[in-house]
């Protein structure tokens, strides 16, 4: 077994010759430098591309692929087939850690979140949603006994927040006050963070019925039905016209978790110097 690794290097196996000095950035090639290697759970790290496949093959599932996530009426069931083919081909790419924005152009059908659920269950063969309220569930007590001991401003919207959860039973409803809990706790801005949205009718109120309505921010609410459809909105500058094209945010739009656009904004804070009014 002394050698084996480097017989696995030199045949080609993706997990072992990504740490190849040769495959490594300039100025990192060294043995100890940059090492790539799978976390506890992670099945699939650095999968080979399947028999039959090249990476040619593979880069025109990726461009038909894209071409598919841009037209109107997406056939859900090829996205899932040439996500599930291309698996190998995203992961190496993922391994060499590029640019968000980058990577968002190139699989955009990553960022939905059924095939967020279905990448993790690739990646480790466990369901994202169902282990993690599993998880969730089992630590709620422990998680109120450390909330208990936050004191000052923070401590009284905690507290705030639990008494919400005190007189609800409805388990969704725990959970969310747990997670919002634990947000503020972690002094996260919950304004940015969670994001609640309302249907609304983009020509208001008096306005005629649409068949398919639209999410908007919760508090826009009220300004968008007090608005003329042409007039724009006192609170965020949206007009109902504007309303009207927002797609179902909670099935098609997809999202950054709040990790990524970090990154994204500090990738564009060091290649764009912005406007005084626009870095505030």
């Amino acid at each position: 077994m002394m050698n084996f690794r480097t017989k696995l290097s030199r045949a080609g196996h993706p997990e072992v010759a990504i740490n190849s000095l040769k495959n490594k950035r300039s100025g990192q090639q060294s043995p100890a430098a940059n090492i790539k290697k799978p976390r506890k759970g992670d099945v699939n790290f650095c999968p080979n591309i399947p028999s039959g496949e090249t990476k040619h093959s593979l880069e025109m599932e990726r461009v038909a692929l894209l071409m598919e996530v841009k037209k109107k009426k997406r056939d859900e069931a090829l996205i899932k087939e040439k996500m599930q083919r291309t698996f190998s081909l995203r992961r190496q790419e993922v391994l060499q850690e590029p640019k968000i924005p980058e990577f968002f152009n190139k699989w955009p059908a990553l960022f939905d979140v059924i095939e967020i659920n279905l990448e993790f269950m690739r990646l480790t063969t466990v369901p994202l949603t169902s282990t993690f309220l599993r998880e969730l569930d089992r630590l709620t007590g422990d998680l109120i006994r450390v909330f208990n001991t936050k004191g000052g401003a923070a401590g009284e919207k905690i507290g705030a927040m639990m008494a919400k959860m005190e007189n609800n039973q409805d388990i969704n409803v725990r959970r969310d006050c747990v997670l919002r809990c634990l947000s503020i706790y972690l002094c996260e801005d919950l304004d940015t963070l969670v994001k609640e949205y309302v249907e609304v009718n983009p020509n208001g109120p008096e306005g005629p019925e649409v068949k398919g309505r639209v999410l908007a921010p919760k508090r826009l609410q009220s300004a968008s039905n007090n608005s003329a459809p042409n007039k724009k909105d006192a609170c965020c500058g949206l007009s109902a016209y504007e309303l009207q094209r927002l797609k179902n945010i909670g099935e098609r739009e997809a999202f950054l978790s709040s990790l990524m656009l970090l990154q994204a904004a500090e990738d564009l804070r060091q290649t764009i110097k912005p406007k005084p009014d626009v870095k505030r």
